[in-house]
């Protein structure tokens, strides 16, 4: 294992010089003072001056050669020419968030795949770090961990399979609750869910092992990240309250969070209710002192949507008539392909800056889950996460990117999907039937990820619909169909 911290890289491979002498003074480039061990600094084969690996620009693979071989490494001063010997020094990228680590940075490099990542990332404390900084003990990725071990791991929870039964059950809770939502607090915890987020979409975009089940746990993580203790409490109480779940999320304590969501979910109900009759007192107490102005706020409140049908037994199975079994399409019924499918080179040009255009366009209620526009628009384009929301950005874009280009198994996609079926009222029919509209509203994530995919189509769509589709970008052509519908009456 190799770590990073305050500008010294410690690696555990052989010493990099055949010469078993202890290094002393100072690495002869950036004259800092050298580690008494020589796991952090080679020495020149010619002039006998010590280094820091990291100032003469040699990768940890490299450094590992030399240990373990009769070869001797030369600096560039003892060399004919400074170029044909001196190693670039490497770049190394955090695969998780998508930024360089610096030697600044505490950092820990996997043993197998041999990539840095930091601790901040991996949610490691400084305490945990620093035991593992000392440790003999070989460290692996959570990649290169499930591959070696052949599972896929989460906490105490092992098993592809097991895990996915346990999200689909949480999913199954998750999207049965009532809208309680806070909104990301700022700081490091806020930072931290928004690099969850992008890791979560990353999982899927890189074509991990947890594949299947990544976009799963994007949806339920929000709704559980972010359930409101109760109606009045605070931002400070948020930004603790996350941490804690966050760390819970990160050991695969999956059961205690839905235990403690169910039991804000249980209260809630309560709460609403007697805010409901408090609502009803102070309208009434207002209008009789004459503020009717004030009065006004209490009327038209979430629990009386007009225009929106309770759900009811006759509901469902209005609903249910109008969702007949899906057969196989009449092939007689279907337009012939006309046009050649789009290049997937072209979506190649989808970036974060797309993904941010793209939210910026939507409003709205969110799907099963109920995470709206507007918490997405917070963690994607706010300026408190930084490169965080860069990150995600970019995540989203890279979904977009292989939804575009690649044919995705669909058991991969269920909750991305996912649409929540709203029946919109219709008033009552002729023969005194309910009348009832059944729309649904999908995902937000699923939203952002079409809009970006369908801006590189615009003009191909409406090409192929023509004026079949009034949608499809055709100006005023819903109006139009409309005109020319009532002139035929």
């Amino acid at each position: 294992m190799s770590t990073r911290a305050g500008g010294k890289v410690d690696s555990l491979a052989p010493a990099a010089s055949p010469d078993e002498t202890e290094a002393d003074g100072s690495c002869y480039k950036c004259e800092k003072e050298l580690l008494s061990s020589k796991n952090n600094c080679i020495r020149c084969g010619e002039c006998n001056n010590w280094y820091h690996i990291r100032c003469v620009g040699l990768s940890i693979s490299k450094f590992r050669h030399y240990g373990r071989s009769t070869d001797v490494w030369t600096c560039s001063h003892c060399c004919k020419t400074e170029q044909a010997n001196t190693e670039q020094p490497d770049i190394d990228d955090c695969p998780l968030c998508k930024q360089i680590v610096t030697d600044d940075h505490l950092a820990l490099q996997c043993d197998r795949c041999e990539d840095w990542y930091h601790t901040s990332c991996l949610y490691i404390q400084e305490e945990e770090y620093n035991q593992l900084h000392h440790s003999k003990d070989d460290w692996f990725c959570d990649l290169c961990s499930s591959i070696l071990a052949n599972n896929i791991v989460w906490g105490s929870h092992t098993g592809e399979e097991s895990i996915a039964k346990l999200i689909s059950e949480a999913y199954n809770q998750v999207t049965g609750w009532k809208k309680n939502l806070f909104t990301v607090p700022r700081g490091k915890f806020g930072t931290n869910f928004v690099k969850e987020l992008a890791r979560l979409i990353f999982l899927f975009v890189d074509k991990t092992r947890w594949e299947r089940m990544a976009l799963d746990q994007l949806h339920i993580f929000i709704p559980l990240m972010l359930q409101k203790p109760s109606l009045k409490s605070k931002a400070k109480m948020h930004s603790e309250l996350l941490g804690k779940r966050l760390e819970k999320w990160k050991n695969g304590k999956l059961g205690e969070l839905l235990k403690e969501c169910k039991d804000i979910q249980a209260r809630l109900s309560k709460q609403l209710l007697s805010q409901k009759e408090s609502s009803h007192k102070a309208f009434c107490r207002l209008m009789f002192t004459g503020k009717v102005g004030k009065a006004i706020r209490f009327v038209n409140s979430e629990d009386n949507i007009s225009g929106v049908h309770q759900l009811t037994r006759d509901v469902k199975s209005i609903l249910a008539t109008k969702h007949p079994k899906s057969e196989t399409a009449n092939e007689e019924a279907l337009l012939p392909i006309t046009a050649d499918c789009p290049s997937p080179v072209i979506f190649e040009a989808i970036s974060a800056e797309s993904v941010k255009a793209a939210i910026m366009d939507l409003n709205g209620s969110g799907g099963p889950t109920l995470v709206d526009t507007d918490t997405w628009k917070h963690v994607i384009c706010s300026r408190y996460y930084n490169k965080a929301s860069e990150c995600l950005a970019e995540a989203v874009a890279g979904l977009a990117r292989r939804l575009a280009q690649e044919k995705v198994e669909p058991k991969c996609l269920m909750s991305f999907t996912a649409s929540r079926l709203i029946p919109l009222d219709k008033g009552q029919s002729p023969d005194g039937q309910l009348g009832v509209r059944p729309i649904g509203i999908g995902e937000v994530l699923r939203r952002i990820v079409g809009k970006c995919i369908v801006r590189f189509l615009n003009k191909d769509i409406q090409k192929a619909a023509g004026t079949l589709q009034t949608c499809a970008g055709l100006k005023s052509g819903i109006e139009a169909a409309s005109a020319r519908a009532k002139r035929e009456r």
